[in-house]
C-alpha cells in the first residue's frame, strides 16, 4: 500500500510533477495548517469551522495576503535579522563573527510569516515553548518547513547562496 503521508520521490520524479499538481498539494498543506490553527485556538464555533477555513484559504484571500507580503523582507529587516544571527566564530581570530545559518533561517521564517503568527503567545504555548523561533520546527514537518523557507527566501529576492547574501 502506498504511504501518501510520506511521499518519497527522487529528485527527477519530483521535478517531473506538474506545477499545478504541486500547487494543489501546497493548497492542501496550507488548508491543514489553517484548520489546525482554527481548532487549536477556538477561532470559530464548530458549525462555522468550514466557513472560517474558506475565508483564509480561498484564492482571493490568499491573493490579498500575498499583496501584503510582497516584498517580504526589506534590506533593513534583513540587516537586523543578520545582526541577531551572528555569533563568535569557533577557532577563528579573536572577536571574529560568523553567521548562524540555522538561526538566520528561523528568524526569516518567523518574521516573514503572517499567518499563523509564530510570535502569538497562545500558539507558542500550544507547541510547548515561549520562543517563537522554535514554533515552526515543532508545528511543521521537515519538508513543509523547508518548502516554506525556500519560498520566503525566493519571494524576498534571494537567488544566490544564503550566506553570500547575508554577508552583503
Amino acid at each position: 500500500m502506498t504511504d501518501y503521508f510520506h511521499l518519497n520521490l527522487d529528485h527527477n520524479a519530483l521535478l517531473s510533477l506538474s506545477t499545478l499538481g504541486l500547487a494543489h498539494l501546497g493548497d492542501g498543506v496550507y488548508e491543514l495548517l489553517v484548520r489546525s490553527w482554527l481548532v487549536l485556538h477556538g477561532k470559530a464555533k464548530a458549525k462555522d469551522l468550514h466557513r472560517a477555513t474558506i475565508q483564509y484559504v480561498a484564492a482571493p484571500a490568499q491573493a490579498e495576503r500575498f499583496e501584503k507580503l510582497q516584498p517580504l523582507l526589506t534590506q533593513e529587516e534583513n540587516d537586523e535579522l543578520t545582526k541577531k544571527s551572528m555569533h563568535l566564530a569557533k577557532g577563528g581570530r579573536r572577536g571574529e563573527k560568523e553567521l548562524d545559518r540555522i538561526g538566520y533561517n528561523r528568524r526569516i521564517l518567523v518574521a516573514a510569516t503572517v499567518s499563523p503568527d509564530f510570535s502569538n503567545e497562545e500558539l507558542c504555548a500550544a507547541y510547548g515553548t515561549m520562543d517563537p523561533l522554535e514554533v515552526p520546527s515543532r508545528m511543521l514537518l521537515a519538508g513543509e518547513y523547508d518548502r516554506l523557507s525556500r519560498e520566503i527566501l525566493a519571494l524576498s529576492g534571494f537567488d544566490e547562496d544564503l550566506e553570500e547574501q547575508a554577508k552583503n
